[in-house]
């Protein structure tokens, strides 16, 4: 399974060229900033407590169990976040990814199809949960997707590395503050 693993990477590398590599950097770099950046808002006890009471209040687990998911959400995202950063094991990071986003953005999706007011404790905020959540978590869950899906073992330029990961940790920041500035340009 490895071969046909290799294989297929070599194949994407030779398909699309060395400009693939650029693009998976950034949307790893992307990643990483939005999932440690999540993740260390919720290390500190306010946000921690806030993401156990969203829990509960949206009922998704039973109460006793509300801290107990708050401390495994923030762990899965500072993993994946590590997971990600690692060049030798960042597809687990990417598939990580996937699980988790496929998670976030289909419970944001109920949240706002059951009509109720959430709060959400993400990147330390407390903004409404909104469709720029569900915008926001859909794009990233699709850009994972495709960075799964095209990985491959191209090579590449220092400078090119260097350009395309300064790149994905600036989207990376504007991407933990999506709802911040989508405030801004409503008003």
């Amino acid at each position: 399974m490895a071969d046909i693993s290799a294989e297929y990477r070599q194949c994407i590398a030779a398909h699309y060229g060395p400009g693939v590599q650029y693009v998976l950097l950034a949307v790893r770099v992307v990643l990483t900033v939005v999932f440690a950046a999540s993740a260390l808002s919720k290390l500190r006890p306010g946000p921690r407590r806030s993401l156990a009471a969203v829990l509960g209040q949206i009922k998704v687990v039973p109460e006793a169990l509300t801290r107990w998911t708050a401390a495994a959400l923030t762990t899965a995202e500072l993993a994946t976040a590590i997971l990600l950063s690692v060049p030798q094991v960042y597809l687990w990071g990417l598939s990580a990814s996937c699980v988790l986003l496929t998670v976030l953005t289909l419970g944001v999706a109920w949240i706002l199809r059951r009509g109720e007011v959430i709060r959400c404790p993400c990147f330390g905020g407390t903004e409404r949960l909104s469709l720029v959540h569900l915008i926001r978590n859909s794009a990233l869950l699709s850009v994972s997707v495709i960075a799964l899906a095209t990985a491959g073992d191209g090579h590449a330029s220092v400078s090119g590395l260097i350009v395309s990961g300064s790149a994905g940790f600036v989207i990376g920041l504007i991407t933990t503050r999506a709802d911040m500035l989508a405030e801004l340009l409503v008003h």
